[in-house]
């Protein structure tokens, strides 16, 4: 029997920082060191910042791919945005490898959108509070909110396009083998179809729903017939009655006449 991979497991957002080294929990000049963000900031074109950012980011798709442009353009996006607000060497580092672990984490471990926004705010706050061990004062106030309202109008806004990249796609091949040929000198005589092998489609279970107009159709039907026999039925009656009472009449008069000319 062939041995059974260990499925990774999610990591627990509020005790440890996953995709940390050494088990000390902050990305400060993890990926980008000071050196990196000083060269990034004298290239002259925007080519060139995208092309570093790639590097330092380690993006490990195939070059050329859909998931590596879009992985390219999320960290030089990042970058960007850590120019627009001037962040010093320690705070760019630290964002764009933040950055890199949310991203990284939440497509490899298959994370909802909740669970990986966990994760982002679980990174901030660990680079926001300066509480050796346990946190570290690279981020001021101004910058969480900043930090928080770029990442969740732009990464968490398309998070399920982001998803719907890495989705893994598998071609099934299915082979057929092929049927042998028949042997008509063993063939039985072919069946008979008769009306006696009919079946009305109407009394069919799986066939039922197919006629529910015709049998609320005729229930209406047969609803207006009973309602014009019933009329039809008091009409008569009326009809009997009151020719029972014309034959009264009839003969009453009859006997007036009769009872006139005995007195007369």
């Amino acid at each position: 029997m062939p041995p059974t991979m260990p499925k990774k497991e999610k990591p627990n957002f509020m005790s440890d920082c996953p995709g940390m080294t050494n088990n000390v929990p902050f990305v400060l000049f993890t990926d980008v060191s000071e050196e990196d963000v000083l060269i990034m900031r004298k290239q002259g074109t925007s080519e060139r910042k995208h092309y570093l950012a790639t590097k330092c980011m380690r993006v490990d798709h195939d070059e050329g791919t859909f998931p590596f442009e879009i992985a390219a353009d999320f960290h030089f996006h990042n970058f960007n945005f850590g120019e627009s607000l001037k962040f010093t060497p320690e705070k760019m580092s630290t964002f764009l490898s933040m950055m890199r672990t949310v991203y990284n984490e939440s497509f490899d471990l298959g994370l909802s959108m909740s669970e990986s926004y966990e994760l982002f705010r679980h990174l901030l706050l660990k680079h926001s509070c300066h509480r050796p061990p346990f946190s570290t004062g690279i981020f001021e106030l101004k910058d969480v909110k900043n930090i928080s309202d770029y990442v969740l109008d732009t990464f968490f806004r398309h998070y399920k396009m982001y998803k719907y990249v890495y989705v893994c796609i598998r071609d099934l091949e299915v082979k057929v083998k092929p049927t042998p040929a028949l042997n008509r000198g063993t063939l039985k005589t072919a069946f008979a179809c008769s009306t006696e092998n009919e079946r009305d489609p109407r009394t069919h279970p799986f066939l039922y729903d197919l006629f529910e107009e015709e049998r609320r159709k005729e229930y209406l039907d047969q609803k207006a017939k009973e309602a014009e026999e019933a009329a039809e039925a008091k009409k008569s009656f009326e009809d009997r009655v009151m020719g029972t009472l014309a034959r009264l009449e009839d003969e009453v008069d009859t006997k007036i006449k009769e009872v006139d000319e005995k007195l007369n």
